[in-house]
C-alpha cells in the first residue's frame, strides 16, 4: 500500500474515527461512568460533576454526529446522525442548562427548608421544582437513549450481509 494525499481527503477514515469516538463516548457516559458516579458520590458532588461533564458531552455528541453526517452517503446513517445532531444540540442548549438550573434551585431550597427534595412535607415550591426537574432531566435522558440506541443499530443497518 502506497501512502498518498488522496487517503487524507477520503471521508471514510474521518467517518470511522468520528463514529468510533461517538459510540464509545455514548456507551461509556450513558451506561458506565454516570451509573458509577451516581452510586459513588453524594448527590451534591454528583450534581457538580454532571453539571461540568454534560456540556462537554452534549457538545461532542453534536459535533461528532455532525461529522458522521457529513461523511456518510447512507440514508439510514444520515437519519441517525441528523437525530444525533438535533438531539445533542437540544440537550446542549435547552435541557442540559435547564436541568442544572433546576438542580441548583433544589439544592438551595433544601438548605432553606432543611429537608431533602424527596422528604414528606416539602413545600409546594419544592414540589413544583421536582416536577420541572423530572421533565427536564427525563427529556434529556430520553433523547440521549434514542441517540445511543440508534448508534448501536447503525452498523447493522449499513453493513453488507455476509452469508
Amino acid at each position: 500500500m502506497t501512502l498518498s494525499f488522496s487517503m487524507f481527503i477520503s471521508p471514510a477514515p474521518y467517518h470511522l474515527l468520528s463514529y468510533a469516538c461517538l459510540i464509545g463516548m455514548s456507551i461509556w457516559h450513558s451506561f458506565i461512568s454516570s451509573l458509577v458516579a451516581r452510586k459513588t458520590l453524594p448527590r451534591p458532588q454528583l450534581g457538580q460533576l454532571q453539571s461540568r461533564l454534560f456540556p462537554i458531552y452534549f457538545f461532542l455528541q453534536t459535533f461528532l454526529s455532525g461529522l458522521c453526517l457529513l461523511t456518510t452517503k447512507n440514508p439510514y446513517g444520515q437519519i441517525i446522525f441528523l437525530m444525533g445532531v438535533a438531539g445533542g444540540l437540544v440537550n446542549w442548549i435547552v435541557f442540559g442548562p435547564w436541568t442544572v438550573k433546576l438542580m441548583n434551585k433544589r439544592f438551595e431550597l433544601e438548605r432553606e427548608e432543611g429537608k431533602k427534595y424527596n422528604e414528606d412535607g416539602v413545600s409546594n415550591q419544592m414540589k413544583e421544582l421536582n416536577k420541572q426537574f423530572g421533565i427536564a432531566h427525563g427529556s434529556s435522558v430520553i433523547i440521549n437513549m434514542i441517540i445511543a440506541v440508534s448508534l448501536v443499530i447503525y452498523p447493522f443497518l449499513v453493513s453488507p450481509v455476509i452469508v
